[in-house]
């Protein structure tokens, strides 16, 4: 089997792989290719997300659960902590009108999923002086204790040294320019 893309994703699936007993071989570019695991910031997040799209958010925060158990997986497969914090995350509002805005959409996923969401809270200006550095701007947040993140660097070395200490091979410089489907005769 063959994986385009040693990223996050492409790591990610070599290593699951190469964890059941298939022995992948994954094919990536060179180090200065553009990827999203070269802007990616770690984060494990749940808030706002699948709004109109109640499947999305609890499926959202189902893997938000599941981090725990795959860090510690990764850890004893590649010997590096990842870093994985899930503590809690907020959303700054610049404004009334936006944290109103972001205030019913959270509300709005709430419904969709009848409640079972992760819960957040409304924060005005004065419940947020335990933050340091906020500025005077910031009227409000949403805070959420679901989100997290985890060193995205970590997670990309450890992502590359367990699925190849499990059986994954890696070439990178190995540009994939084209794909073409094979037909298969028998199956």
């Amino acid at each position: 089997m063959t994986i385009v893309g040693g990223g996050l994703v492409g790591a990610s699936i070599a290593w699951g792989l190469a964890r059941s007993g298939i022995n992948p071989l994954v094919l990536d570019g060179d180090d200065l290719d553009l990827r999203a695991s070269r802007a990616n910031f770690g984060l494990v997040r749940v808030q706002g997300k699948g709004l109109h799209a109640p499947h999305y958010a609890l499926w959202s925060d189902a893997s938000a659960k599941v981090w725990p158990t795959m860090t510690k997986a990764l850890s004893d497969d590649s010997g590096i902590d990842v870093g994985l914090r899930q503590a809690r995350a907020y959303t700054f509002a610049l404004s009334e009108e936006e944290l109103e805005a972001v205030r019913e959409d959270m509300e709005s996923i709430a419904l969709e999923t009848n409640g079972r969401a992760p819960h957040f809270d409304v924060l005005n200006a004065s419940r947020l002086s335990n933050v340091p550095g906020l500025g005077p701007d910031v009227v409000g947040s949403i805070y959420c204790s679901a989100d997290g993140h985890a060193n995205a660097h970590r997670l990309f070395h450890a992502l590359h040294t367990a699925m190849e200490k499990k059986g994954a091979a890696y070439r990178s410089n190995h540009r994939v320019q084209t794909i073409e489907p094979r037909l298969r005769t028998s199956y």
